[in-house]
């Protein structure tokens, strides 16, 4: 979903919102789930509000949720890309075996599933 607020009064910041978009992967570090909006952001005119993401265990299924608002201010901007992502909370996992993984439109399985990040 994607929601796209304007506080266009005077010239003013626009703030965006995204929900559920982009890719998710695991961190090959510490093995965590990782969102990446797919979002450049510039480091002349966006701030980064916020960036969060979440699991939840819903039957075999591991729910996760992310979203992320940041702000854009100016006309001119640097080309430079800052990446949106966030570090998801995960409910404590005992048994992964049938589990799969849902973000957004994706469902893969937990197991060997989930593609490492490469971000």
């Amino acid at each position: 979903m994607l929601g796209l607020l304007g506080l266009l009064a005077c010239g003013g910041p626009t703030l965006t919102e995204l929900e559920d978009v982009g890719l998710f992967c695991r961190d090959t570090t510490d093995g965590e789930l990782v969102v990446d909006f797919g979002v450049c952001l510039s480091s002349s005119c966006d701030t980064l509000l916020e960036a969060t993401c979440s699991g939840e265990l819903v039957g075999d299924e591991l729910v996760v949720t992310a979203t992320v608002r940041y702000e854009t201010d100016g006309d001119e901007c640097t080309d430079d890309c800052g990446r949106a992502r966030a570090e998801c909370r995960l409910p404590t996992l005992t048994d992964t075996e049938g589990l799969t993984v849902r973000y957004g439109t994706q469902v893969v399985p937990f197991r060997n599933g989930i593609p490492t990040c490469d971000l």
